[in-house]
Formats: structure tokens, sequence, C-alpha cells
């Protein structure tokens, strides 16, 4: 994964050569967007198509935020799915959405990003940006391959290529965008109407920024610890891997009168510990629903369903010291050197003669060379036994593994027990489906440690349909807009198991935001 994002730093840089140099002195605007990443580029762009004058500004010298190594985006109505014949069912989509918050979200504003995706994507198409239609499942999230497709792909360089197009266009239509400039606090007049933002530029001089409507789109809290530990309660939070994400958008809304929302974990899938970097090395023994146990020894969850991303980052977050053991044996091992991933789980053969391709984490993820790979034998024995005794334990019986893990062998032992049993006659505790059941039978035994991985956050402000910050009595901030990872609204406990979902919403309700904003000022 470093390699990634070194390579999205890299091809950030290139935005540099056109971003103004920042002096401490007053500026006017109609709209000013705080967060140069997705969902303020899109904010930003949108704005200004309709004719506002807007500044965008960017704390980081480079565009970030999660959407530069995301996959793709949602939507249920594109061009191409139109043109394909592939639109998605709304009302099918809707009661996902709401059915997955246990009704938590706001139905308004689920409905207006639902209805608007589409053509979000036509509108960012239209201003630079390259997304195609992939297959649903076409990830390895086999429980998605016969679901509608609704994720659109990021194309010919990933988000941080297509992200740096959107702003590119932005300048050329005269957008101001300001890098290394950080947002301070909200500015209101003398009758408590928003009137723009203090910002501050690299030498910590701090200025402002006269403007009718604020976009706040900040990307969210997941790398700020200190939040974290007290959303989470937890001492010890996963961290989200963009370190811009420190909350600071959410804090302004706050401090300017914002109704506090939910803030829930963005957890996707597991990383290895305590070296998360060399993750995707890992990440098979991740994607096959192997035994897991957590830290006492004890199965808890049906592990066929980590094959739905989002559920095994939850089911894993919940875990004492948010941690799993995956555990397996040598017939295992056997099997990936013989047939590789394939045969012991089939993600991608569905694919093996498909021309579909994305770009996640700015790297081409080609279907057809996922179906290869999978299907390729491969030993892992030199892979583990580099990190063994650190991420991975290896063991000639399951009492010596129990120990090396650092677990009760007695209660550990009963545990694989157990699993074998139900191997044999069915999974009536967890209710795998038989298939993915691999009894420990041969040894040496395995186990490999794995953390929940964390994109970042969802949530922090309430918003309206219309993405306006609203106050403690629900009434609308005129002029205050929170947009994407910053806003409260349209998840529960979850990310929703929709491909592309965050993303969808995190350029849709920037461009929404952005419309509307540009509509206040006039």
């Amino acid at each position: 994964m470093l390699k990634h994002i070194i390579k999205t730093i890299l091809l950030s840089f290139v935005l540099l050569c056109t971003a103004l140099p920042v002096m401490a002195e007053d500026m006017t605007t109609d709209v000013v967007v705080v967060g140069a990443g997705t969902s303020g580029t899109a904010a930003a762009l949108a704005a200004l198509e309709k004719g506002a004058r807007v500044i965008l500004i960017e704390k980081a010298p480079f565009a970030a935020g999660a959407g530069t190594f995301s996959g793709g985006m949602f939507a249920a109505d594109s061009p191409e799915q139109i043109k394909t014949g592939k639109t998605v069912d709304k009302e099918w989509l809707f009661n996902v959405f709401m059915e997955s918050s246990s009704y938590r979200a706001n139905a308004r504003l689920v409905k207006n990003y639902i209805n608007n995706a589409g053509r979000t994507v036509k509108f960012l198409m239209d201003n630079g940006a390259e997304f195609a239609l992939s297959d649903a499942g076409q990830d390895g999230q086999i429980w998605h391959q016969d679901m509608p497709a609704t994720h659109h792909g990021y194309q010919n360089g990933g988000g941080a290529v297509n992200i740096g197009k959107l702003q590119k266009t932005f300048q050329k239509k005269g957008g101001i965008l300001l890098f290394e400039t950080k947002g301070i606090s909200i500015v209101k007049d003398k009758n408590g109407k928003i009137a723009g933002i203090i910002a501050e530029n690299a030498d910590e001089e701090e200025f402002q920024i006269n403007a009718k409507a604020v976009i706040l789109a900040t990307g969210g809290a997941g790398a700020n610890a200190e939040m974290l530990k007290e959303i989470y309660n937890s001492d010890n939070p996963p961290l989200g891997f963009i370190g811009t994400a420190q909350g600071e958008g959410i804090k302004m809304a706050w401090e300017a009168g914002a109704r506090k929302g939910d803030i829930i974990g963005e957890f996707f899938a597991v990383n290895l510990i305590p070296d998360a970097m060399r993750s995707l090395e890992f990440r098979p023994f991740a994607d096959v629903p192997f035994l897991k146990v957590n830290t006492h020894g004890k199965r808890f969850m049906r592990e066929d369903h980590g094959l739905g991303y989002a559920l095994y980052g939850n089911a894993v977050f919940e875990q004492p010291n948010h941690t799993a053991w995956v555990v397996f044996d040598q017939t295992s091992m056997d099997k990936f050197k013989k047939g590789g991933l394939q045969a012991l789980v089939d993600q991608y053969s569905k694919w093996k003669n498909s021309d579909k391709e994305f770009y996640e984490f700015n790297e081409k993820m080609a279907a057809a060379d996922s179906a290869k790979q999978a299907a390729t034998p491969i030993d892992y024995t030199p892979l583990l036994k580099s990190v063994e005794g650190r991420d991975a334990m290896i063991a000639k019986s399951l009492k010596e593994l129990a120990k090396k893990m650092d677990i009760d062998p007695e209660t550990f032992q009963a545990e694989v027990a157990r699993y074998n049993e139900l191997a044999k006659i069915g999974d009536v505790d967890f209710h795998n489906e038989p298939q993915f059941m691999y009894p420990l039978i041969k040894a040496p035994y395995y186990a490999i440690r794995f953390a929940a991985r964390s994109l970042g956050t969802l949530g922090g402000v309430v918003v309206n349909e219309n993405l306006q910050a609203v106050d403690k009595n629900y009434d609308p901030i005129p002029g205050l807009y929170t947009v994407g990872n910053d806003a409260t609204g349209v998840w529960g406990n979850s990310y929703v198991e929709i491909c592309g979902a965050s993303l969808g919403f995190a350029f849709t309700s920037g461009m929404l935001a952005g419309e509307d904003a540009a509509s206040f000022v006039k």
C-alpha cells in the first residue's frame, strides 16, 4: 500500500504548478469551500457553474482526501447505466439505505442522494473525470455478484488524477484554488449571519475570506486520535490513513452553532498488525473465510460474511483491542500451493475473460488480471515465516499455537474442536455455507493477527436534504453547508453494503451543496 500512497502524493503535486501563492491578505468571494478533496472539489465546481464566485482552499499542498484512493462511486441511473439498460431500482436502494441504518438515516437526504447520483456522474465526466460502470462483486465481494451494478470505477489514473482534472477545470473556469491554506473558524456579521471564514496560510498567518456561503468538506476526523478515543470509547482506536482528516470542518460547524451529529467509523476489511503497509501481501488470508477468533480465543462471526468487507471490518472492530486472529492449517496452505486463492474461495473466475477494470489506490484493478492471479499457485510459506513471531504464528500443535497467540490453550482447543465438528455436521452455530468451512486437521497450524481497517469517519454535523447545516432546533443555518464525510444523515451505525456509497455521497453531496449555495448567494 505504501507505494500506492507515495504515487498518489507525487501525482497530486502536479497541481501545485497552477496553485496560487497564498498571502495573508483578506479576500472576498460568494462561496468559500473548505477542503479540496472529493466533496469539496465537486461543491466548488458546481457552485462556479451556477454563476457564483468561488474560492476553494486545502490545507495540504496537493489534492487530498480518501477520494484520491477510492475505487469508484455509486449511482443508480448514470448515462452508462441508462445506455446499457443497467439502471438500478431506486426504491430497492432507498430501502437498503434506510434498513441498513435502522431508519436512523434522514430519508429526505437519502432520497436526494439516490435521485441525483446519476446526474453527478455526468457532471463529473463533463468536467474531465473518467468513470466506467463496474460489475457488482468485481472487487472480490462474492455476495455482491448477484446485486445490481452501482459502482462507477475511476479510469485512467484513479482518484488523484481524476480529482486533479476536476480542479484544473475549476481553475480554467475562473475558480480560485489555494493549497496550504487551512480553515480556522466561521465568521459571522453583526446580525449573526454567515460572512466567511478565518483562514491560515503556510506561514501560520491568518486572514479573512469574506463570503456569503461556506461549504465545509474536510473529510471527517479519521486521523484525530483524541477525537476518536471519545467517539469510539476506545484507548486504542483504529486510525484512518488520510492524515489530513483531523475534524476541523466538523469543529468549525459546531462552533458556529450547528447541531452535533453521530460520527461512526468507516471500517472496511482488515489490516495486518502492526505493519499496515504490508497488508496487501496478506490479503488472501483475510479474504478466505478461515476460522476467526478474538484475543480471548472465541469465535465471533459468521466467517463467510467476511466476504462483505464492511461487515468484516465492523465485526473485528467490536472485538477486544479491535483485533482478531485468522487461523488455518497446512491443508489450506497446500491448496494455495496447488491452485492459488481460487482453490479455497472463488472470488474472481467469473471475470477471467472480462475487459472490466477500475483504479483503486491509483493502481489498475483489471478483472481478468485478478482472476488470473487468484488461479495462480503460490507457496506462502516464505511470506509467513518472514513475519513469524510478530504478525504470524506457526506451531506444530494447537496448544503451542494458542500459547504463541497468548490465548488460553484449553479455550482455544475447545473452540477449534467445535469448529471442526461443525465442518462435518453443518455450521449450526454461526451458519457458514458448507463450502466455507476449513477444518484444522493437519500441522503445522497458522494464525495471522489482523485489526479493523479504518478508511476514516462518517458524520459529525447534522444536515438537511439540501446539505445545509442545521442548528439545535433542526432549523437550517443560512449560508452554512456540510458535505461528504463531515455530514451526518445518510448512515446509521455502519457503512452501507452498496459499492461506491461513501464516494458517491461525497461527490453528490458536494454537487448539491454547491448548487444550493450558488442559488443562496444570488
